[in-house]
């Protein structure tokens, strides 16, 4: 392997830990914003995907006991595969967050009773 692919390795995977943005802008060697701009972006971001996601959840469900499969020219219809996909990847969600939820429920149930 070159020495130069070598070195460079360990930085790709030092970029996903904090967040993309973080590495490929402006931050000093231990990790941390020295751009206080940058904070806002990535709240912003952050705010944009809730929203988006609340929306896609609102499209979804509200659609689930009407959307029809066959008539490609009906008002409520929708690629099945699509609307099975996004209603799976929005059930998902809610399930594994239930299940952290849970976990880390259990998780302090379990460090009280042994402390």
């Amino acid at each position: 392997m070159e020495p130069a692919l070598r070195s460079f390795l360990p930085d790709i995977f030092r970029l996903s830990r904090p967040s993309l943005l973080e590495a490929c802008m402006c931050n000093d060697e231990n990790g941390e914003s020295k751009c206080p701009f940058l904070k806002h972006v990535q709240n912003l971001l952050n705010t944009f995907n809730f929203a988006w996601f609340i929306a896609g959840n609102v499209w979804v469900y509200r659609a689930h006991g009407t959307v029809q499969f066959t008539d490609a020219e009906g008002e409520d219809f929708c690629n099945k595969t699509v609307y099975l996909l996004a209603f799976w990847c929005i059930t998902a969600a809610y399930i594994f967050l239930g299940a952290f939820c849970v976990i880390g429920c259990l998780l302090c149930i379990c460090m009280t009773a042994l402390s």
